[in-house]
């Protein structure tokens, strides 16, 4: 063995090793993790550590190419078919590590990996991601595959199979007009007992209708909104409404309270008060276009921008409607 192939073979062994100490507290706490990686990369990484580093040094060594044409040559199977199904088992092997990293980055300091709620992830879901997630190889759209596996071995059913299927359906572009507008999101929500009363998650019309282009200046003109729609990010009804400014009234153990539902804007909570007392108990309609139930299964894992400028239009807007604006701490 040559001075060059030795160095690459302990360099080979220096990163698997890294690889399992990441990895290791996430399989062993989440069990979603060793089924995703089994049902993703087809067992592999269950056969033993020695397959495993088999498997990466063929990874940097190999030339996608050749290995198709050896595996054509000795099956007789059809060249470009090959080679597509190893390209995207490379990608799919590419988002499960990574999306293993990334849980472990996110870990505890103590190394562990956060307790899973006992669910489980269905094998159709897995294939339905395979499927969608392998022909990707626009960033963006990577980004959002690789942190929706992520988070569905965190906590299985955070993502439905026709959200995969959408997210399968955009382009770079849509991928960006979401994040933008997940930026300006106006949101409340009110549980209790862990069921939701009350969740919206809405675009604002500022000053005027969104079929007017009133959000034009923030990227989100008629026709970026038409293409969210289309991919079924949001709904049709760029004119639908919310009550905000209201408060619940909560009656246990004989003593009534009244809990204010709070508004959320860039993760910054809001108490919205009417300035009109007549108001108080009914509330101001916030117009805008709601997010579909797979839109706010990926509002949770995007990125917002800083948006300052609209963050102050929106404040503007809401004191027009008649809501005083409140930050809490």
């Amino acid at each position: 063995m040559s001075a060059e192939e030795e160095q690459s073979e302990t360099n080979l062994s220096q990163d698997l090793a890294r690889l399992w100490t990441a990895m290791r507290p996430v399989l062993k706490r989440l069990p979603n993790a060793r089924k995703a990686v089994d049902k993703l990369t087809g067992g592999l990484f269950f056969d033993s550590t020695k397959a495993l580093a088999s498997w990466l040094h063929r990874r940097r060594t190999t030339n996608v190419v050749d290995e198709a044409r050896q595996i054509a040559n000795a099956s007789g199977m059809p060249l470009p078919a090959v080679y597509a199904a190893l390209v995207r088992q490379r990608r799919i092997d590419d988002l499960t590590l990574d999306s293993l990293r990334l849980i472990s980055k996110t870990s505890p300091s103590s190394g562990e990996a956060p307790e899973s709620d006992g669910g489980t992830t269905s094998d159709r879901w897995f294939q339905t991601f395979y499927d969608e997630a392998g022909v990707v190889d626009e960033d963006d759209v990577r980004e959002v595959f690789l942190r929706i596996l992520a988070g569905e071995v965190k906590n299985p059913g955070s993502f439905s199979l026709r959200t995969l299927r959408i997210v399968g359906t955009i382009n770079q572009k849509t991928a960006r007009s979401f994040r933008r507008a997940v930026s300006v999101r106006l949101s409340c929500e009110f549980r209790l007992d862990g069921e939701y009363l009350l969740q919206d998650e809405r675009i604002p019309a500022i000053g005027d209708g969104l079929g007017d282009n009133c959000l034009k200046d923030e990227g989100l003109g008629y026709s970026v909104l038409q293409d969210l729609m289309e991919h079924g990010l949001i709904y049709t009804d760029l004119g639908s409404y919310q009550i905000y400014g209201v408060s619940v009234q909560i009656t246990r153990n004989n003593v009534t309270q009244s809990i204010p539902i709070l508004a959320t804007h860039q993760k910054e909570k809001w108490l919205l008060t009417p300035t009109d007392a007549s108001q108080r108990t009914t509330g101001v309609r916030v117009e805008g276009a709601r997010f579909t139930s797979s839109g706010r299964e990926l509002i949770g894992i995007v990125d917002t921008e800083d948006l300052p400028k609209f963050k102050n239009k929106l404040v503007t807007h809401l004191s027009t409607l008649g809501l005083q604006v409140t930050p809490l701490p």
